[in-house]
């Protein structure tokens, strides 16, 4: 399993942004400009930018002469997005605040990124669990509880993400205090903290330890496409 972060803040610069743009598929840049706030713009082309790189990694590109092997996406009953032609190539973006995330593995996966900003009291009584509540009002996380609450949302997204159910599957029908999901099938859960103030969470299909790395969007990233096309 493979996992990349990258912060979209250099994607500020109008020329940088229309750089890497153009070196996404048709179906990406659509999906940017139907964003209406710049800062969704960006994290969607983030998102692009990292799943293109990652599948750049098995040798898979979305795009058409690259000298890659071309693959292309569709998306299944619950609207989660494929590779057509690679089946043994799953993945799964996110993206919070500055961040966005992408996670790569041979078996279906599904990953959350958070920014740690509230105790989520509120949230959790309506939709977590009875011992997921519990845990959250223990005394010894009175002064992390912000932390706690984006652990276990970030954990409870990803197994949403990764079994492909959406928002068919309570989130109260299942707890993630443990890093091992039977329901029927066994799942398994990693969390990690990653940048000042956010969270991440990663779920795949067997144990793992999830290999991170930074993917930076700057002028060599721009050289690098440019290089590649």
């Amino acid at each position: 399993m493979k996992v990349y972060i990258a912060d979209i803040s250099p994607l500020q610069k109008k020329e940088l942004f229309y750089a890497l743009l153009e070196r996404l598929p048709a179906a990406r840049r659509e999906a940017v400009w139907k964003c209406r706030r710049r800062e969704d713009q960006q994290r969607s082309l983030g998102a692009g930018l990292l799943l293109e790189y990652g599948l750049n990694r098995f040798g898979v590109t979305l795009l058409q002469g690259k000298g890659l092997e071309a693959c292309s996406l569709e998306t299944d009953e619950h609207g989660k997005p494929f590779l057509k032609e690679r089946a043994d190539i799953c993945f799964n973006l996110s993206h919070s605040g500055t961040l966005v995330a992408a996670v790569f593995d041979a078996h279906p996966v599904g990953i959350d990124v958070e920014r740690v900003k509230m105790d989520g009291r509120n949230i959790a009584e309506r939709f977590f669990c009875r011992e997921e509540c519990q845990y959250l009002e223990e005394e010894q996380w009175e002064n992390c509880r912000e932390q706690k609450f984006a652990e276990l949302w970030t954990r409870k997204e990803s197994y949403i993400k990764a079994v492909g159910g959406g928002l068919l599957i309570p989130l109260r029908s299942f707890c993630v205090l443990e890093d091992e999901i039977k329901q029927p099938e066994t799942w398994f859960l990693h969390t990690c903290s990653i940048g000042e103030g956010y969270c991440l969470s990663v779920c795949g299909r067997r144990p793992f330890e999830a290999q991170i790395e930074t993917v930076a969007f700057d002028g060599e990233m721009k050289k690098r496409y440019n290089e590649s096309l």
